[in-house]
């Protein structure tokens, strides 16, 4: 039987040790344990270059992805990023020079978002593999994939596809620096997810694609999800039609550090106000997700299929 990643993760959760250190069961973007009065959340990430960097991508860059790909699954939690350990294995061909442009990206990072560079491991290995770990401090209750209640509304904390048509301008040569910049420095939604999570959201981080992550809101939430529209920028839509790229594909593909979040109407208005954010659907009773009322399948980036 082929590996798929979904099926393979939700063996592992059932087999994690239920403990009261652990504030959140296993299964959602980061761990949240107790330490003391304290609640610290950690999150883990790994990158290998065949799979997740272009040749093209700078070192530098791919150390700056492979940090905030973590920092992202903080913030999915409404978790303020505090440390992060790096560790890097790469080639015997590689030069130091080459091992400090990653670090110097980890650590822009880490600048950027709040944490520290705290540590790591180096070995040798045939190709480029990042494994993060960042620590994030959790002070409000966290964000969850099963916080979606009927009635809420369903919206995403930025418009989606840009990162997957900047790696796609990267390996074709296309020169197109503005998608590229949002290949090569995602952003971290750190103070939406902070605001967020003090008006009780339920959510997701998005970087395994739009249709995955509103079904497991979904799933998680025991509710469904109706979508009204596909949160897609202008210069994505036309980029998309000069290159045969569809639409949906773009939004489902994955690799965005977007969030996906949930809260009652009152409270996105109060959001919305401070933040830039775009109301894609609703939370319904009616189990199932759907795209302007047709029923749609979970998909999105799987690590045995990409």
């Amino acid at each position: 039987m082929p590996l798929s990643e979904r099926s393979v993760v939700d063996k592992i959760i059932s087999q994690c040790g239920k403990n009261r250190v652990l504030l959140v069961p296993p299964g959602d973007d980061a761990a949240v344990l107790v330490a003391g009065k304290s609640k610290i959340t950690v999150s883990t990430d790994i990158m290998i270059a065949s799979s997740h960097f272009p040749p093209s991508l700078p070192l530098e860059a791919v150390g700056f992805r492979a940090a905030v790909s973590n920092f992202s699954d903080l913030a999915a939690m409404g978790s303020q990023p505090l440390a992060f350990l790096a560790s890097i294995a790469v080639p015997k061909i590689f030069t130091e020079e080459q091992v400090l442009e990653i670090v110097a990206g980890i650590k822009r990072a880490c600048k950027r978002h709040g944490a520290v560079l705290a540590g790591g491991d180096m070995k040798c290995a045939r190709e480029l593999t990042i494994c993060g770990t960042a620590i994030g401090t959790q002070r409000e209750n966290p964000i969850l994939r099963s916080g979606a209640k009927p009635g809420q509304v369903v919206f995403t904390t930025g418009n989606l596809g840009e990162a997957t048509c900047g790696q796609f301008s990267l390996q074709k040569g296309l020169n197109q620096k503005d998608l590229e910049k949002s290949f090569m420095e995602p952003p971290v939604r750190v103070k939406i997810s902070l605001a967020a999570a003090k008006e009780g959201a339920g959510g997701v981080d998005i970087t395994d694609g739009l249709i995955f992550s509103c079904c497991e809101i979904a799933h998680r939430s025991k509710v469904g999800i109706d979508i009204d529209l596909l949160p897609i920028s202008p210069r994505v839509r036309m980029f998309a039609s000069k290159h045969d790229l569809g639409l949906l594909g773009l939004a489902d593909y994955g690799g965005d550090y977007e969030l996906l979040l949930t809260t009652s109407e009152e409270s996105f208005k109060k959001l919305s106000k401070k933040f830039k954010l775009i109301r894609i659907g609703k939370v319904v009773k009616k189990k199932g997700v759907r795209l302007l009322g047709v029923p749609v399948e979970s998909s999105g980036y799987d690590a045995f299929r990409h």
